[in-house]
């Protein structure tokens, strides 16, 4: 037993050394119930053909909207990597938000929940940036596509640091990478992306929004409900960006980036008494970045 709880601390040393990240929540909010962060999901995250999983988590939290407890929600969070050129690898970040109501919980036998209340609206912000020390740089980083998307669009990904293109020999033959995404390498040139909404995205409702943030590297996907969502809804996000092995101090490949979420639950839609409950989370990821 004592081998073993050995094994167990140091399996939990080196796991905290290669990915920090916290929380943090609006005033007034709080958490109901968090689980514990289980890094190294290797057994739970979507394949992704032609890219190679590197991290992530497991439904790392359920949090819920306190106060009048509206509602909850879980992340989930994956990364990927492929070879790009002799330099470069392209990192595709998955987030995942499952949004519940607090009307579906209560009606599903949890009934600390307020049943009047209903999906609005919400979003996830994804925002990469380099890391720049006295002593240390992460990887130089490069924006490249970001879906779902409000309406379909083909792009062509090629690099941004100038060496011959080394894709995975999976990607030559093209695939789906994701629901409605399809990708296939072009020899000497780059990686071609095809993107169906129809297929990504199924049902008028709620209407999906994609854009740039203020920042290059922001990404912001959000929906939003014409009248009211009174079921658990899923927004699968995706991140595609080229990173350089070029890292000083850190890691040759490392970067960070945010993770921004907001939830907007309503009761008494279109009523003069109309009410509302938000919370805003965010959490900070570190990819390599440790010397």
């Amino acid at each position: 037993m004592k081998v073993v709880s050995f094994i167990l601390s140091l399996v939990a040393i080196c796991s905290s050394s290669f990915i920090k990240s916290h929380y943090s929540l609006n005033q007034g909010n709080e958490i109901l119930e968090q689980t514990n962060i289980e890094p190294y999901s290797h057994n739970s995250h979507p394949y992704i053909p032609g890219f190679s999983y590197s991290y992530g988590y497991v439904d790392a939290n359920r949090i819920a909207i306190a106060n009048k407890k509206t509602g909850y929600f879980y992340y989930d969070m994956d990364v990927y990597f492929t070879d790009f050129t002799s330099v470069s690898r392209l990192f595709l970040i998955r987030v995942k938000v499952d949004f519940t109501p607090g009307c579906e919980a209560y009606n599903n036998g949890n009934k600390e929940f307020d049943s009047r209340f209903s999906l609005y609206k919400g979003y996830i912000h994804i925002n990469l940036y380099q890391k720049l020390d006295l002593y240390a740089q992460s990887s130089s980083i490069a924006v490249k596509q970001g879906w779902p998307q409000s309406s379909d669009f083909t792009s062509t990904v090629t690099s941004s640091y100038g060496s011959s293109i080394n894709l995975n020999a999976t990607l030559g033959a093209g695939v789906s990478l994701t629901e409605g995404l399809s990708a296939k390498a072009q020899a000497g040139v780059g990686l071609a992306l095809s993107f169906n909404k129809s297929i990504a995205v199924t049902g008028p409702e709620p209407s999906i929004s994609y854009q740039r943030g203020d920042s290059v590297k922001d990404m912001q996907w959000s929906y939003e409900y014409a009248e009211q969502g009174n079921n658990t809804y899923s927004l699968e996000t995706y991140y595609l960006f080229e990173a350089k092995n070029n890292g000083i101090g850190y890691q040759d490949y490392s970067f960070g980036f945010d993770v921004e979420i907001h939830m907007d639950n309503v009761a008494y839609r279109h009523y003069w008494w109309e009410q509302h409950e938000e919370i805003d989370y965010h959490v900070s990821e570190e990819y390599g970045l440790y010397k």
